[in-house]
């Protein structure tokens, strides 16, 4: 039998344990409320995410379409008999030769080339035919040239160049034939700081390259003195050497120039009279000619008997 004291007890402990019991039920429905709440996305979370496949979606969606269209493009134009200029035109790639590389039609003009030459084998169509036609060869070379130094468009700036230099070699362009066409010969522009000269001088190799052994093969100085003559040449070289940027390869040349000079035509008496054309009579002579027979004496003196 309980006592009265132990009665209170056993109530007093029961409603501890009741009491107890409903914090805990309350408290753990609160922090699976809460934890529930942490775990599930929120509606901007849930719309975000959307977004972001919408996006990936569309973009595949919109670079598919555009590839398609391509496609679609190419092949309407094999079908109505379109030539490969008229779609340099069509694709309005003749707007602007500084804008050409990084223009993302070019990509598709050129793959339109590989396959209209695939139904018209032996018709010779080329890529760079077309731009040259339409910029000239002067042009394309110096932006080819300058487009080489950037990452972005150093790939096909050296691929579009290397057609050139193909296309000049199947025309059988000789170097002093391709030093003219990029206008090289054209002294007013100093074409030693000419991005062109460059792409020359690479042609010039390839060119003695294919021709090692026939006799065809020159120089950077033969096609100059042949561009410019003995005279119009030193003058050129004298004028460069006072331009940082072209001080070091017109001093290379100016003494490849004396070189030939000793060898074919001998003291400074006769360059003074057979390059100059000086009047032997005069007592003084002028500049720039002055300076560089001064150059010149100075050089056969020292040179002329080192072997």
């Amino acid at each position: 039998m309980i006592s009265g004291v132990s009665r209170d007890r056993v109530i007093v402990l029961l409603f501890a344990v009741t009491l107890l019991a409903s914090i805990t039920t309350c408290t753990s429905a609160k922090i699976s409320v809460d934890l529930s709440a942490l775990i599930r996305p929120s509606a901007y979370d849930q719309d975000y995410g959307v977004s972001k496949r919408q996006l990936r979606t569309h973009y595949r969606a919109g670079k598919y379409d555009e590839e398609r269209a391509n496609t679609a493009g190419i092949s309407q134009w094999l079908h109505g008999g379109q030539t490969a200029d008229d779609v340099f035109k069509l694709l309005k790639l003749d707007d602007g030769v500084e804008t050409l590389l990084s223009n993302p039609k070019l990509r598709t003009f050129m793959d339109f080339v590989d396959q209209y030459n695939m139904q018209n084998p032996g018709n010779g169509a080329t890529a760079i035919k077309s731009v040259t036609a339409t910029y000239g060869d002067d042009v394309v070379a110096k932006v080819l040239q300058s487009a080489t130094k950037v990452s972005t468009t150093k790939v096909m700036a050296e691929k579009l160049l290397g057609d050139q230099r193909v296309l000049w070699l199947v025309d059988k362009r000789s170097p002093l034939d391709v030093f003219k066409l990029l206008k090289l010969d054209k002294v007013a522009n100093n074409p030693l700081a000419s991005p062109a000269l460059d792409a020359w001088e690479s042609y010039m190799k390839l060119f003695n390259y294919v021709n090692r052994g026939s006799g065809k093969e020159t120089t950077m100085i033969d096609t100059f003195t042949k561009a410019y003559g003995d005279a119009g040449l030193a003058i050129m070289l004298n004028k460069a050497k006072m331009v940082s940027e072209t001080e070091n390869m017109a001093k290379n040349l100016q003494l490849q120039q004396f070189t030939l000079w000793m060898r074919k035509r001998g003291n400074p008496d006769k360059i003074y009279i057979n390059v100059f054309k000086l009047d032997p009579k005069r007592k003084t002579i002028p500049e720039p000619y002055q300076t560089i027979l001064n150059h010149y004496h100075w050089f056969y003196k020292h040179i002329r008997n080192i072997k």
